[in-house]
């Protein structure tokens, strides 16, 4: 720490070398947190996710992870229930089941139905429900992720849940392929 007898001040030499970010919004720090783990865990699962990479995709300090959820577990079970609540709220503010493109005959509009609504307007939903069922074999994560996805089950319809799976299945398939047979 330094002062500048002249200016009346005192700086800090790594305060000059890298701006400090705008202090966030209370609870922002946790949004965050739920956003980049729906991705992350998304992409790598239960176990393969790492907290660091959760920090570092949410522009998060990694203390912040546990300042806000206690463990790893914790964290997912958050991201698990968010996704939950975005699905259910699409499907609340959606045309019943038979109304919608993805179940008529018509090859291109199912297509067009999945490209332009996955149930929550976040490519990532489908594929976190994914994990969150590979997750659900964990004998700790078992309980709360059982009860989760019947609600689900229930509150959005199998049929729809099924359907995001299946688009979400057929996007990580698509992605995995080798480039020449895209």
């Amino acid at each position: 720490m330094r002062f500048d007898v002249s200016a009346g001040t005192t700086s800090n030499s790594a305060e000059q070398s890298s701006p400090r970010r705008p202090r966030r919004r209370p609870g922002e720090n946790r949004e965050r947190l739920l956003a980049a783990g729906i991705a992350v865990f998304g992409t790598y699962g239960y176990h393969g996710a790492q907290t660091a990479a959760i920090a570092a995709l949410a522009e998060v300090p990694q203390p912040h992870v546990y300042a806000n959820f206690a463990t790893k577990q914790e964290l997912f079970l958050a991201c698990a229930e968010r996704v939950c609540e975005r699905l259910e709220s699409a499907a609340a503010r959606r045309p019943s089941e038979c109304d919608h493109p993805i179940h008529s005959d018509n090859a291109a509009s199912r297509d067009a139905a999945d490209n332009e609504d996955s149930m929550g307007d976040e490519p990532m939903n489908g594929a976190f429900l994914l994990q969150c069922i590979a997750a659900s074999a964990e004998v700790k994560l078992q309980p709360a992720l059982g009860a989760l996805l019947l609600r689900l089950q229930r509150g959005v319809g199998e049929q729809r849940v099924l359907d995001l799976l299946a688009v979400s299945a057929r996007e990580i398939l698509h992605k995995n392929r080798p480039p020449t047979e895209r």
